[in-house]
């Protein structure tokens, strides 16, 4: 029995299924990678501006922070990338970020 499915249609699909296959393994190489360079990072004191929800389940927090480095301020989102538990932290609260010393306006939860 011959298929009825166009045989450019199962280029297409297989192609959709490369890329996507292929787009989910370098985002996952680029994040430890990241991880990598983020533990060397210095640990500084920072205080929470404002909680922005980051994902369902687990519940977690991303935030937005004030925090100084090398003489100057900086206000930018520390990622929660290391799916440290942040449901108990609240705006105004003082909290440990790691930032990166080449690029001081990036910055993630450290704890």
């Amino acid at each position: 029995m011959e298929s009825k499915v166009p045989l450019w249609f199962e280029y297409v699909f297989f192609g959709f299924l490369l890329f996507f296959f292929f787009g989910f393994l370098l985002a996952t190489w680029q994040e430890r990678k990241f991880a990598r360079e983020a533990e060397y990072w210095p640990i500084v004191n920072s205080i929470i501006v404002e909680r922005l929800f980051a994902n369902a389940d687990p519940t977690t927090y991303n935030f937005k922070v004030r925090y100084e480095f090398n003489g100057a301020e900086y206000t930018s989102i520390a990622k929660n990338f290391f799916g440290m538990n942040s449901e108990n932290k609240h705006v105004g609260d003082d909290v440990l970020i790691k930032v990166d010393p080449k690029n001081p306006e990036s910055c993630v939860l450290f704890c």
